[in-house]
């Protein structure tokens, strides 16, 4: 109201651009504090994708408002939409049960496999680990394999989320912690299967 002028009016036909709708509203939930933004995860939490209907099956009934606003954190750059911190990071509380069948064709390799193995066998069953003790741990045992960890960075996402995409890997492992982090590859460990030499 404040802001508002007749005269900045224009006289041409309105043009709604949906595309720059959704860049405003990205830029807005940019703007919102973490803690914020972590209580919005936690209220979409119980609700199934793209359907926006109540869903408690199988879900856990809390979260912590501090692994809700570092969960926020890691999806504040790739998020429009309220309802997306769920989507996107429903993965880090409920753990995935299915796979990228096409990204396990590619990804799932021998040497991912012994690096994948490795590592789960190096965390300890502590209550946390930083994303910078996750990224050394890692990239040292890929390196005493003779394996270049950017070969099977992709293997330990889907290890995690059960696909491709998500926030920052090191940071995934940080929210989910060392124990979870090493159940979720022993589970992919057991599940998968190469398919390639």
């Amino acid at each position: 109201i404040e802001t508002f002028s007749l005269d900045r009016v224009g006289k041409a036909g309105a043009k709604f651009d949906i595309q720059k709708a959704q860049w405003f509203n990205q830029q807005h939930l940019k703007m919102k504090p973490s803690p914020e933004l972590g209580a919005m995860f936690k209220q979409n939490i119980f609700v199934t994708p793209g359907t926006g209907q109540l869903d408690i099956t199988g879900y856990p009934p809390t979260v912590s408002i501090e692994k809700a606003t570092m969960i926020a954190e890691a999806l504040k750059e790739r998020v429009t939409f309220p309802q997306d911190l769920w989507e996107q990071g429903r993965f880090f509380i409920v753990a995935p049960t299915k796979f990228d069948e096409s990204a396990v064709a590619k990804k799932w390799t021998l040497e991912a496999v012994k690096v994948m193995d490795a590592y789960q066998k190096s965390l300890e069953p502590s209550s946390s680990i930083s994303a910078d003790e996750a990224k050394s741990g890692f990239e040292g045992i890929a390196a005493g394999l003779g394996i270049k960890a950017g070969q099977v960075l992709a293997a330990l996402r889907i290890s995690l989320t059960g696909g491709m995409s998500g926030p920052d890997l090191m940071q995934t492992i940080e929210i989910l912690g060392p124990a979870e982090t090493r159940r979720r590859i022993q589970h992919a460990l057991q599940t998968l299967t190469v398919t390639q030499k």
